[in-house]
């Protein structure tokens, strides 16, 4: 590219995104391609892009043109925070669904598990973490607050292991997010 005019030239599929940030540019049409380069780079928002690649700034194109980017989005919270997510439902009292997709894990390593209960309003489901102990599930970890969400955190040994997500009353559907260790 000899002049910032060139960045309409398009000639892969990606290059798009960088005309579509042409506005921004023509507000400084003197800008040599190096400071058309830098203006872009300058305004791109920083940590949401991945895998790159080498040679990448690494950054996302921001185009309103002047306008300080907005600030990336926070990181998820309460149970989206965590690597393993399934969801279920639970008809009423006494019924339950064992995660992870109703079965138990190993862990090859001792370390923290952690497990997160989202439940309906109304509702009081609970949360176990249960071992196996060679003969019989034991329950190591629980939350088991009259409310509909519960978080469990548990430091363990190397093992087999399982979630319960169990229904002390009524009935609905929740979101469970696990981490192993």
């Amino acid at each position: 590219m000899d002049t910032p005019t060139d960045l309409l030239r398009v000639s892969t599929p990606w290059d798009w995104r960088v005309v579509g940030d042409r506005t921004g540019v023509q507000q400084t049409p003197t800008l040599s391609p190096t400071g058309v380069r830098d203006s872009l780079v300058g305004s791109a928002t920083t940590g949401v892009v991945t895998s790159a690649g080498s040679g990448s700034p690494n950054r996302l194109l921001y185009t309103l043109g002047g306008a300080s980017p907005p600030p990336p989005a926070p990181p998820p919270s309460g149970c989206a925070s965590l690597p393993e997510q399934f969801s279920g439902s639970l008809s009423g009292a006494g019924d339950f669904d064992n995660h992870p997709n109703g079965t138990y894990f190993y862990t090859p390593r001792s370390g923290t598990h952690r497990g997160c209960l989202d439940g309906p309003s109304g509702v009081d489901f609970d949360l176990f973490l249960r071992k196996w102990n060679g003969f019989t599930w034991v329950t190591v970890a629980q939350g088991t607050s009259a409310a509909p969400d519960e978080n469990v955190t548990y430091n363990g040994s190397a093992g087999y292991y399982v979630w319960r997500v169990e229904s002390y009353s009524s009935s609905g559907s929740y979101s469970f997010g696990m981490q192993r260790p």
